[in-house]
């Protein structure tokens, strides 16, 4: 949770105004899944076979887990998702507020389970260190009448760190935390709130016209430009660079939207270029065409077939779940399908 890591980013960002997002697909993915495991249809019929299986995945693994803790199969508890919960002060003022994906509470033991789903490839922290689920049970212990709460990160596709993660809260680590939470609010609201750059700054808005991040860019460029690297200059490099790295696209996004506002605005040095005509081919017009000057398997050599496309048809024809179209379209389709491995990202350790 970037409140806890920077306090100066809560006036920061209230100070940027919002700049329209630029199409994502893994953050736009995620929403959808999200969508889709509170219910909503829309959001599951568009929804690809791959983020079909996502979300069940979600789901059965968040079931798993919170059954450990509270006995689900009895429907005594409640079960509510994506409820937005405020933290107050002493005038009953709101001061910070939260969304758990799932919150499932047995009331007649006090137990609470908040879960929070992550759909994407990167790993999150591990509950027991994810501030982030800290926030959220502070603000299910305020909000409902519990004594334990456990915090569940489910991520199925996490490609480091457990696909599962709990961390316990009784009533004195509640306590401890909504000290830390409260403590970093009132920090927050000074006017000289500190900022600190680091991975927090990924989603802050903020950080086009902060000196804190502009630092990591200009450590980034100036070790770039000395001539004999050690390995410790190069890591910490890296360090930097993690963090600054995604700031292309909101300064093109920003640089974008004043041109198109204002055409004159970067006369002389600044402009948008023309868009490129991407071309789409359709394969049976293109065979219609070139049946008669070559072979067909010469022309199979120049088609890509999509595997999420085939899985898509396969099961949009022959019904049943995903999974069991998955497993027979696998069967049926054999050596055909080949798999190379890519190479490793690099992940600091």
């Amino acid at each position: 949770m970037r409140l806890l890591n920077c306090p100066g980013s809560h006036a920061a960002e209230a100070a940027t105004p919002r700049e329209p997002e630029t199409p994502d697909a893994v953050r736009d993915g995620g929403t959808l899944i999200h969508a889709a495991i509170c219910g909503d249809e829309r959001a599951l019929a568009q929804l690809t076979p791959d983020q079909i299986e996502t979300k069940e995945k979600c789901e059965r693994l968040e079931f798993e887990a919170a059954s450990k803790y509270i006995d689900i199969e009895d429907g005594s508890h409640s079960l509510t998702r994506e409820e937005r919960l405020w933290l107050h002060n002493d005038e009953l003022e709101k001061i910070f507020s939260g969304q758990p994906d799932v919150i499932r509470i047995s009331h007649e033991r006090h137990v609470a389970v908040i879960t929070d789903f992550k759909s994407g490839w990167a790993g999150a922290e591990p509950a027991e260190q994810n501030a982030q689920i800290m926030a959220l049970a502070v603000l299910v212990a305020n909000a409902f009448d519990v004594a334990m709460i456990y915090g569940i990160i489910v991520q199925p596709n996490a490609m480091q760190g457990p696909k599962v993660s709990v961390v316990e809260y009784g009533p004195g680590e509640i306590v401890t935390a909504e000290r830390m939470l409260r403590a970093a609010i009132a920090k927050a609201n000074q006017p000289d709130a500190p900022r600190a750059s680091g991975e927090w700054c990924k989603f802050c808005r903020a950080k086009l016209n902060c000196m804190e991040f502009q630092s990591r860019a200009l450590a980034v460029e100036l070790y770039g430009q000395t001539s004999e690297l050690s390995h410790e200059k190069l890591l910490t490099m890296f360090d930097h660079w993690t963090v600054v790295k995604g700031m292309g696209a909101q300064l093109e996004s920003v640089l974008k939207r004043i041109i198109k506002e204002n055409p004159e605005a970067f006369a002389g040095k600044l402009r948008i270029t023309e868009g490129r005509n991407m071309p789409t081919v359709d394969p049976m017009k293109a065979w219609g065409a070139l049946s008669e000057m070559m072979a067909p398997d010469e022309f199979i050599g120049c088609c890509k077939v999509s595997l999420t496309g085939l899985r898509e048809t396969y099961h949009k024809n022959t019904g049943g779940t995903l999974k069991e179209a998955k497993e027979k379209l696998g069967r049926i389709l054999g050596d055909a399908v080949t798999y190379k491995k890519s190479e490793g990202s690099l992940e600091r350790i």
